[in-house]
């Protein structure tokens, strides 16, 4: 288990989400379109800055996510 923070511009502060690293991202996306009300197939998303465009049938851990990382939905 490791915690990822997930920000939504816009609306602070950013969440701390207890998640499996192992989890696919179909998996997750799912978790984040509930709490913020997205869909986020469409959302633009950055990881520490970065563009994040991510897989769904990838792992968060395949994706590059890592504890504390900072996972935010910019639009």
């Amino acid at each position: 288990m490791i915690f990822l923070y997930v920000y939504e511009q816009g609306n602070p502060p950013a969440l701390c989400l207890p998640v499996n690293p192992e989890d696919k991202w179909a998996e997750f996306k799912q978790v984040i379109g509930g709490l913020y009300k997205l869909n986020a197939d469409e959302a633009k998303m950055t990881y520490f800055d970065e563009p994040f465009t991510p897989q769904d049938d990838r792992t968060l851990a395949e994706l590059g996510i890592k504890h504390k990382g900072l996972l935010k939905i910019v639009g």
